[in-house]
Formats: structure tokens, sequence, C-alpha cells
């Protein structure tokens, strides 16, 4: 896969991008404890981001498919970089606050909203049908050793050279990013003879009526992943809180480990084509159990090897499930409608994320945890058995019509 050029420079832009990106959560979260010590500003400045996220998102879905996803991707990589230089003028020449922060985050989720889909749509664009899978695991592979390596450095950075330093470097590597983009853009329009500009145009001349038509199949996708992403959502919570709450925080420095190597190990599975044979119905199916035995053991769970074991084995199955999810769906649309889905998959994940978030915190204040976390694995799970039922439907009802 590697050995394909326009891959290859593809892969080491998103890989540039990431070095800085996966150093920034830890860094503002430490930077807003210095500020401001009683937690209220990092409320701020992260509400200030997913904001900017939800608006960047409406925008995307709008006007996303007028230009090409590498196009996109420079400018939302500008944007990035901009935010992130802006942020660090001013406090060179005031001092840094909560509200500069959280100014530079909403700008930042308005820009950051744009590279994710635009990513996604470029794949199919780029790469022959047959390796969709294979460069989306490597891109979750980029994105999982990141995962694992970014706050441990970001906090060391920080620590070390300060928040400025993080700042800087982040808004370098944008910049990097864009002149990789940049290059990767000319080459295609020069291999292409801007075919592939024309095909997008041509593509993107569908009637209004259909612009929200998708098949059954992707609806129910997207529900269940809305609430598989809640799910995701209270666990990113839920799992420091009570872990540390009912082991240590050592104990839960070995879950967030056995969570990313979980994730890793499920993007290199796909990579090798493991579960290749497979439908994606079936991954998803057992993403959605995975997902919901994975808040039970979070709750009632008294042995921490126990809990690492299983949530391994939930973030490697929402992975493969992920990846296979992108993969079909860049195999079945083209033109605008993949633009549109790349809007609407990042909107179950935009909503069902902080939503998560927001009730543990609201359980938390009522004291309903351990019924609302059951609550939310029980739904993970059952809204992927309607995905499993319509494929056996589907692919029976092909079978009689062929016979």
């Amino acid at each position: 896969m590697l050995n394909q050029p326009n891959f290859r420079i593809l892969a080491f832009a998103i890989l540039v991008s990431g070095a800085g990106s996966a150093l920034v959560p830890i860094a503002f979260a430490i930077e807003t404890t210095r500020v401001e010590g009683r937690g209220w500003g990092l409320v701020c400045v992260m509400i200030g981001l997913w904001i900017g996220r939800f608006l960047g998102m409406i925008i995307y879905k709008r006007v996303g498919f007028n230009f090409h996803p590498l196009q996109i991707m420079i400018m939302s990589s500008l944007g990035m970089s901009l935010a992130q230089i802006c942020l660090l003028f001013w406090i060179w020449l005031f001092s840094n606050g909560i509200l500069a922060m959280s100014i530079s985050s909403l700008f930042y989720g308005i820009a950051a909203a744009f590279f994710k889909p635009s990513t996604f749509v470029s794949i199919p664009i780029m790469i022959s049908k047959n390796l969709h899978q294979q460069a989306n695991s490597i891109l979750s592979i980029i994105g999982d050793t990141y995962a694992i390596m970014g706050p441990l450095l970001g906090a060391a950075l920080t620590i070390g050279l300060g928040f400025e330093f993080v700042l800087m470097f982040d808004g370098i590597t944008f910049f990097i990013t864009i002149i990789l983009l940049k290059i990767l853009y000319l080459r295609r329009n020069s291999e292409n003879n801007y075919l592939e500009k024309d095909k997008l145009k041509v593509e993107n001349k569908f009637a209004l009526n259909d612009f929200n038509y998708f098949p059954v199949w992707t609806y129910l996708g997207l529900l269940s992943w809305l609430f598989c992403s809640l799910a995701i959502g209270i666990i990113g919570v839920a799992g420091p809180t009570l872990i540390m709450a009912n082991f240590s925080e050592t104990a839960w420095a070995f879950v967030a480990t056995s969570m990313a190597a979980g994730s890793l190990f499920g993007s290199t599975t796909s990579l090798l084509g493991l579960t290749q044979k497979i439908q994606w119905s079936i991954l998803h199916l057992l993403c959605g159990l995975a997902l919901g035995i994975q808040l039970v053991v979070l709750n009632f769970s008294n042995t921490i090897w126990v809990v690492c074991f299983v949530v391994f084995l939930g973030a490697m199955s929402v992975t493969i499930s992920g990846i296979r999810w992108d993969t079909v769906n860049q195999s079945e649309f083209t033109g605008r409608k993949l633009h549109v889905f790349a809007s609407l998959d990042q909107f179950a994940n935009n909503i069902g994320i902080p939503t998560g978030i927001i009730l543990f915190g609201i359980a938390g204040i009522l004291d309903f945890k351990e019924p609302m976390i059951t609550v939310v694995g029980v739904l993970a799970f059952v809204f992927t058995i309607p995905v499993f039922l319509y494929s056996i439907v589907k692919v029976r009802f092909h079978a009689k019509k062929s016979s």
C-alpha cells in the first residue's frame, strides 16, 4: 500500500499533522488548569471546541462537495495552524486566559471539522477500490499510535518546554502538512489532466430530491453508530472516573494502555485482511456487544485484569467495525453523496460522544451513574441488531430473486 506514491504522500501528511494534534488535548488541559484551577476553564475550552466542530460540520455539508477534498484539507490545515499561531502571538503580546484559549479552540474546531471527512472522501478518489481497507487501516494505525504516545509526550513537552512550544510545534506541523497536500494535489492534477475534478463536478449534479437519499442500511448504520458513539463518550469519562475511584491511578494507566493497544491491534488486523471474509453487519453486532459488556464491566467488575481484557476487546471491535464501515461506504458512494455521507457520519460522532459525556455528568449529579451506564451499554448493542437483521433479509431477498 505504501509503495503507491500518492497514498504515501497522503499518509505522511496525516502523520505530520497528527504529530502536533496528538499533543494538543493534554497541553490545553494542563494550561487551563494553570490559568484557572477550579475546572470551569477547561469546560469553556471544550465547549468552544465542540461548538466549532458543529459549525464546521454544518458548513462542510453545505459546501464541501464544491471543492476537491485535497483543497479542503489544505484550507483546514491552514485554519488549524492559524488558530494555534494566533493564540501563540496573543500570549506573547499580552497574557494567556480562558477567553483566548476558548476562541482559539472555537476556530480550531471549525477548521478541524473539515479535515477528517475530506480525508475520508479523498481515499476512493485516489486509491483503487480493492485497496480502500488497507488505506483506512494504515491511517487508523497512525491515529492509534498517536493516541498511545500523545498524552505522555504532550504532558512532558508542556511541562518541560511550555504551552507555547506545543502551540508553535502544532502550527509548524500544519504548515508542513499544507506543503505536502499541495504537492499531492498538483501531482493528481498533472497525472489525470484534471479529469478527477471534472468527474467530481459531474457526480455532484444529481437532483435536489436525491440529496438526502441513501440506502436503508446506511441510515440503520448511522443510527447505530450514534448510540455506539454515545457509549464511547461515556467510556471516555466513566473509565477514568470509575477505575480511579474503585482501584487507583496506576490501574487507570493500565486500562487506558489496554484500550489503545486494542485499537491498534484492530487496525493491524484490518490491514492484514484477517476479518475480510466476515460481513460488516456481523462485525458491527460484535462491536455493539463488546461496547455493552465494556460498560457493564466498568460498572461492576472488581478485578482490574478483567477490565483490561474487556476494554482491549471493546476497542479492537470498534476499530475493526469502523474501518470496515468506512471502506464499505467509500466503495458505495461517489461525488456529492460521498461528501454528504461523510458529514452525516461525522454528525453521529459529534453528537454521540459529547452527549455521552454530558449524560455521565448529569447521572453523577443525580447519583444515577450505574443504571444510566448499563442502559447505554444495552442500547449500544440493541441498535446494532437491526443492521444485522437487515443484512440477513437483504441477502435472502437477493438469493431468492436470483433463483
